[in-house]
C-alpha cells in the first residue's frame, strides 16, 4: 500500500487519553468465541472486523493506534504459508537455521565452495565421506545430474540412509550412488564372504535359490566396486 499523502489525512480529535483497559468490557468477544469462528471457516478479516466492531474503545484511538491495532490482529490471525521448492539451497538453509548440529554447522556458501573446489560435474567420478546426514552426498548427486559415479565410504557395510537425499527427491539421480565400508576400501582387507550356494549343492526351494542368488550378486557388485576404487582415475574426494 502506498504511503498516505499529508493532504489525505483526516483531522481527528482522538488522543488515547480517554481509553481505559477494562478487559472483557472493552473487548467482549471472547477467545472461545473467536476459536469457534476460526473452526467454522470464517476468514481472518471478518474476525478482525468483528473485533473492531465490538471494541468499546476503538473509536477513541488515534489513527496511528487503530492501524497498529489492526496490524497486531492481522499478525495474530492471518496465518499464511509459502510453499517452497525442496531445492538444495532451501533445504540446506533451513537445516542451518533450525538444526545446524545435524549438518555440522555447514553454511550454504561453504557448501557451494566445497562443490566448486571439488569440480563436481556431470559424468564425473567422486569419492564422498559424509557425516552431515547426506548433505554432501545430495550436493554431489545434484551436480552430477544422474550421470557419473558417486562412491560413498561408510563406517558400516549396510546400505546408508540419507534423509536429505529423500527430501530433495533425488531418487532417480541416486542410482549413480554406490557405497563401500572403510574396511573394504583397504586393498589388503580380505572380506568375510558368506556362502553363495548350499553345502549340498542342492536348493531346498525356489525361495532359497533366490536368496543365494541375491547374495552372489551383492558379493560380485562389491568386488567390482573395490576393483573400480583401486583402479583410481577418480575426479575428486
Amino acid at each position: 500500500m502506498p504511503p498516505t499523502l499529508l493532504e489525505e489525512l483526516e483531522e481527528t480529535g482522538a488522543t488515547n487519553e480517554l481509553i481505559v483497559d477494562a478487559g472483557e468490557y472493552v473487548q467482549p468477544l471472547t477467545s472461545d468465541e473467536i476459536e469457534v469462528l476460526k473452526k467454522s471457516g470464517v476468514h481472518f478479516s471478518e474476525i478482525i472486523k468483528k473485533q473492531i466492531e465490538t471494541h468499546v474503545n476503538y473509536e477513541l484511538k488515534t489513527e496511528y493506534s487503530k492501524d497498529k491495532y489492526r496490524k497486531r490482529k492481522e499478525a495474530k490471525f492471518a496465518k499464511q504459508m509459502a510453499i517452497l521448492e525442496p531445492s538444495l539451497f532451501n533445504v540446506a538453509s533451513y537445516l542451518f537455521e533450525k538444526d545446524p548440529g545435524r549438518i555440522l554447522g555447514l553454511r550454504v556458501d561453504t557448501l557451494s565452495q566445497i562443490a566448486n573446489l571439488a569440480n563436481l560435474r556431470p559424468g564425473g567420478r567422486f569419492l564422498v565421506v559424509d557425516t552431515t546426514g547426506g548433505l554432501l552426498v545430495a550436493t554431489t548427486l545434484e551436480r552430477l545430474g544422474g550421470s557419473g559415479t558417486v562412491l560413498y565410504l561408510s563406517e558400516t557395510d549396510t546400505p546408508p540412509e540419507f534423509p536429505i537425499v529423500d527430501l530433495l527427491n533425488l531418487k532417480e539421480k541416486a542410482e549413480t550412488l554406490k557405497h563401500l565400508d572403510w574396511a573394504a576400501a583397504d586393498e589388503e582387507h580380505v572380506p568375510i564372504r558368506a556362502p553363495i550356494e548350499p553345502p549340498t549343492g542342492e536348493y531346498k526351494s525356489e525361495g532359497q535359490r533366490e536368496r543365494y542368488e541375491k547374495r552372489r550378486q551383492a558379493l560380485e557388485a562389491q568386488a567390482q566396486l573395490r576393483e573400480d576404487l583401486f583402479a583410481g582415475e577418480w575426479d575428486g574426494f
